[in-house]
């Protein structure tokens, strides 16, 4: 009589695997190792304690315990899908990928035993100053031209409509714009609302650092600002509608000598609060811009 070899006779390390609450009996015994059941096995390496079914033919064909996470954590390349291979390496069919490629993080793999295929490897950023590292499959690097994350959102961020510019808006800005201190950036790469700090300087020769967006919201207040200081110095904004109406009438100028002494008196009067409005003006844009008091 031929004798039926049983798995946890021929494989004890698989058979230690068997679920003892999932399957119709607590233990392996009494399961031959060509069985076609499909039961449940729990990991036992590394306390991974993953469950899974699977049938006890095959446990046995592979003959190697562990689930298959693990299996493919203790031996990456042997379990690797290397189809992709047959095609060519990373390496060899895309050369200009490797200087990113991170050897640390992807170890065991390297660019010569690895494909083009969806799995997902660390790369890090070649650009001068960028350290970024990030994960992508070779196939969308090489599809879509993908690259580093944050060199992409910089790029973005710094194209600007040259209609919306902060030299086509707001030239007279633009005309203080720094000559040296803001390196390569000029007005015309600059969204004139942006909040990045850059530096100005006046025709006076001042020089002081502010968002282009802090300038440009201010400038469109500028009438406000001379409404406010007319406010301030009394001019037609003192007196009510009912003093206007108890205000005695002012007598006209009899002679024509009169009228060209009093409308020259009210010129000199009007040039000077001109005067004074525009300076006050002038202090209050310049603290608002450059952030003093």
């Amino acid at each position: 009589m031929k004798h039926t070899p049983f798995l946890v006779d021929t494989h004890p390390a698989v058979a230690a695997e068997w679920h003892p609450h999932l399957n119709p009996t607590p233990t392996a015994h009494g399961v031959a190792t060509k069985s076609g059941k499909k039961v449940w096995w729990r990991c036992s390496i590394d306390a991974c304690d993953k469950e899974w079914q699977a049938f006890v033919f095959v446990r046995v064909k592979t003959g190697v315990p562990g689930c298959h996470a693990c299996k493919i954590k203790q031996n990456p390349l042997k379990y690797y899908h290397t189809k992709q291979l047959l095609l060519g390496s990373l390496a060899s069919r895309y050369p200009e990928l490797v200087c990113e490629w991170d050897t640390e993080k992807n170890a065991p793999f390297t660019p010569e035993r690895v494909g083009t295929g969806s799995r997902k490897f660390w790369w890090n950023c070649s650009t001068l100053g960028c350290s970024t590292k990030w994960q992508a499959n070779c196939a969308n690097r090489i599809k879509h031209g993908t690259g580093c994350p944050k060199c992409k959102r910089v790029a973005l961020a710094n194209k600007v409509d040259p209609s919306e510019s902060l030299e086509a808006k707001f030239p007279a800005i633009a005309a203080e714009w720094h000559p040296t201190k803001n390196g390569n950036l000029t007005p015309k790469d600059i969204h004139h609302g942006n909040k990045r700090p850059v530096w100005w300087q006046c025709s006076e020769g001042h020089e002081w650092r502010n968002g282009t967006h802090n300038r440009t919201r201010l400038w469109k207040r500028l009438p406000e600002l001379q409404q406010q200081a007319r406010k301030t110095l009394g001019l037609g904004h003192a007196e009510t509608e009912k003093e206007d109406k108890n205000r005695p009438r002012k007598e006209l100028p009899r002679t024509e000598e009169e009228y060209a002494e009093k409308r020259a008196a009210n010129m000199q009067r009007k040039s000077a609060q001109s005067r004074e409005i525009g300076a006050m003006g002038k202090q209050w844009v310049m603290e608002l811009f450059t952030g003093t008091d």
